[in-house]
């Protein structure tokens, strides 16, 4: 402990079992310092009560009056608490987070991808940006249902240990998230509600 120099041999993680001062910042696992099981299904707002119940644990306002190096710790776990949760509640951040755990990269250019789904994408690119006010929701509907298809096969894949499909679909998740990110600027833009 950098408090009392004793070895922490009983400790929740966050606090010395000794003195009780704030460790500092470490985790080697998202789900572990949720207190999640390590799955790709998992229940958000479990997720969403647990970072909120660690976060008033640790929260820097909470050690104002603290010496530099817990209130330096208390930044610390506060920042990494935010990037665990901001990984662990969406879906591809999700898997991808899963994927590196396992030392699996998803490529960040599109040499995985088939030509016909690059040109499928294109194309609905386009026709995105050629919609009117009547069709956009519809393909809005068409994006989702894809996204909600792929969730379900990342999970599938996942659970059945297949990391290489389970990468593939990352992927085309990646671009079918841009098209409903595009979807809902071009509604933005038509003074439409995308929820």
């Amino acid at each position: 402990c950098w408090n009392c120099s004793q070895i922490i041999q009983k400790s929740n993680g966050l606090f010395c079992g000794n003195c009780g001062k704030l460790l500092e910042a470490r985790t080697d696992n998202y789900f572990k310092l949720m207190s999640m099981d390590e799955k790709f299904d998992l229940n958000v707002t479990v997720l969403a009560k647990r970072y909120r119940e660690l976060q008033v644990m640790v929260h820097p306002d909470k050690y104002c009056n603290s010496d530099e190096k817990e209130r330096q710790n208390s930044m610390e776990w506060s920042s990494l608490l935010n990037k665990a949760y901001k990984i662990l509640s969406g879906p591809l951040e999700r898997g991808e987070y899963i994927l590196n755990q396992k030392g699996i990269i998803l490529p960040h250019d599109n040499s995985t991808l088939d030509q016909d789904f690059l040109q499928e994408i294109m194309e609905k690119n386009e026709e995105i940006e050629a919609t009117d006010q009547n069709s956009i929701h519809i393909y809005l509907a068409k994006v989702r249902a894809t996204l909600y298809i792929l969730n379900e096969s990342i999970s599938d894949m996942l659970n059945k240990g297949n990391y290489d499909e389970a990468k593939t679909c990352l992927v085309k998740m990646k671009y079918y998230k841009s098209l409903e990110k595009t979807i809902k600027e071009r509604m933005h833009k038509m003074e439409l509600n995308s929820d």
